[in-house]
């Protein structure tokens, strides 16, 4: 059975990442003992993170732009999924 992932929360985020639907998982080895999903703050559509992988030889981090069907600083403001694409 599927599960529904929440990407509006950092833990949502870090659910993603170390599960076998994210494509870092397989190629950086992912565990959410080693993660760590820290809100970037500017934007008021969209959802950014920053990712920070750590284990005992290396770190690594990276940005995460989530597109939410809704504003993501008022969640009660729909946004179309159409915005970035031109006519």
């Amino acid at each position: 059975m599927a599960t529904t992932l929440n990407l509006n929360t950092p833990d949502g985020v870090r659910d993603y990442l170390c599960s076998n639907r994210s494509f870092l998982n397989g190629t950086v080895g992912m565990s959410s003992a080693n993660l760590t999903i820290v809100p970037v703050s500017g934007g008021l559509a969209n959802h950014t993170y920053r990712a920070i992988a750590q284990n005992q030889e290396d770190k690594a981090s990276l940005i995460i732009k989530y597109a939410p069907p809704t504003v993501a600083s008022n969640v009660s403001f729909p946004l179309s999924s159409r915005r970035g694409v031109s006519t």
